[in-house]
């Protein structure tokens, strides 16, 4: 754990910006059709209309239509479909 606030606090003072911080989820959205999630604890909940997807700093709720997991492994997950919403759900 303290490794993370380490690597956290070097990536801010070397300003990485853009780069991802290892153990981080990262989500990338690719227009309104796919959704990439990298860093993922599995998958909570999924329909054609919802797909809610636990990560270390919460839940990522991906909305819309026709909605696939085109791709998931332990890793990487893959959202395919009509993206109306991706949110972020925080751990209080």
């Amino acid at each position: 754990m303290k490794n993370n606030h380490l690597l956290e606090r070097m990536a801010q003072a070397v300003d990485l910006g853009t780069e991802p911080i290892p153990g981080k989820s990262l989500v990338e959205i690719v227009s309104d059709c796919s959704v990439l999630i990298e860093n993922h604890c599995g998958v909570m909940a999924y329909s054609g209309e919802c797909i809610t997807v636990k990560t270390k700093e919460g839940c990522i709720v991906v909305s819309g239509s026709r909605m696939i997991l085109s791709k998931m492994s332990k890793e990487l997950l893959r959202i395919n479909g009509k993206i109306c919403t991706v949110e972020l759900r925080r751990r209080m």
